[in-house]
């Protein structure tokens, strides 16, 4: 409740925003140079206030005016004892990319320490990191709305519906939702989906593929996504396979979409996708390949979200009925100006 006397200040045109946010540190110059030479902030002042007390301001270098950090030299044992402890344990503090795996990638090699692995959130790319006392920070890349398209316009959502969030797993977890993960594998071959496997499509049969999967991701060598409802249970999976020959650095292949029948019509195909590609880039990937049972489902939703369409290999696998099916090899550049030229026809 603001005070009736303020009532005609605050109606006065005045701005006002926040400026600095206070970060304890141990030593002045210390924290200067961890910022700047780890971060890539620039400092913007550096003046003495007092012997022993200093006015230190530190900001991001393509900072476009937002808050900046004042470095505040911890001065009694009680802020001595908060340093690197002033969010208690959770995230403290946020810095925004436009480029999360051009960042990612550059603060690593100069030595800052994630810990994490990226992640896919609804809101965007995330990696929590700490700065040099352990301050807990994300990293993020903020996954904005689509363009507004004509009314009638057929489009793949760019961000989850409110019921239905989609997240990467790490290693522990991928072991832990094999379970789960089975259960959508069974749903989808006796549903009659193409998805290399073929009925009676045992629980035993199922847990072992997702058990060589979570140990992939254990590897490095798959990304594994889920989409799950608001209750947090599983609706629908998808992989990167991101163990590639040596000269295809670049590349990664898509695998296994998979929604369980109960997550059908939500769009959960088309956020899994978005979320995916989304992955791709935070590992630094700008070519994705996939295959699809030719004009199936699936097939439409890569066409819908601008994947190109390279050709059919007719009778290349089986439906779980026995009937033959053809398949659609599919790629997407997710960075034109860092993709190979190689024409798709070399696609094998």
């Amino acid at each position: 409740m603001i005070p009736e006397e303020l009532s005609p200040l605050l109606d006065q045109a005045a701005t006002r925003q926040l400026t600095h946010v206070a970060l304890l540190v141990r030593d002045y110059d210390e924290a200067i140079a961890w910022f700047t030479q780890r971060l890539g902030f620039r400092l913007v002042e550096d003046t003495t206030l007092a012997p022993g007390k200093r006015w230190v301001v530190v900001a991001p270098a393509a900072d476009g005016g937002g808050c900046s950090l004042l470095l505040a030299r911890a001065a009694t044992p009680a802020q001595e004892a908060v340093i690197g402890r002033q969010g208690g344990g959770r995230v403290f503090l946020f810095l925004e990319t436009t480029d999360f795996a051009r960042d990612h990638a550059l603060l690593a090699q100069k030595g800052v320490l994630f810990t994490e692995t990226p992640r896919v959130e609804p809101y965007g790319t995330v990696a929590v990191f700490q700065d040099l006392h352990g301050n807990r920070w994300d990293l993020v890349e903020r996954r904005h709305a689509a363009s507004p398209v004509s009314p009638g316009t057929e489009t793949t959502p760019s961000s989850p519906s409110g019921d239905v969030r989609v997240r990467r797993l790490g290693p522990a977890e991928a072991a832990s939702f094999i379970p789960a993960l089975a259960d959508i594998l069974i749903d989808c071959v006796e549903g009659g989906a193409s998805v290399s496997f073929m009925p009676p499509m045992t629980r035993d049969k199922a847990a072992r593929f997702w058990r060589m999967v979570a140990d992939g991701v254990a590897s490095g060598e798959r990304a594994l996504l889920v989409a799950e409802d608001s209750a947090g249970e599983p609706l629908g999976t998808v992989q990167l396979v991101l163990a590639m020959p040596e000269n295809q650095p670049h590349r990664a292949d898509l695998a296994k979409m998979l929604v369980h029948r109960r997550g059908r019509r939500r769009g959960v195909a088309a956020q899994l996708l978005a979320a995916a590609e989304d992955a791709a880039r935070a590992e630094g990937r700008s070519l994705l390949v996939l295959d699809a049972v030719t004009d199936g489902d699936a097939a439409r939703l890569y066409s819908r979200a601008g994947w190109q369409r390279v050709g059919d290999i007719p009778g290349f696998a089986l439906m779980p009925d026995g009937s033959a099916c053809s398949t659609t090899y599919f790629y997407k550049a997710l960075d034109p100006a860092g993709t190979c030229n190689a024409s798709p026809t070399t696609i094998q």
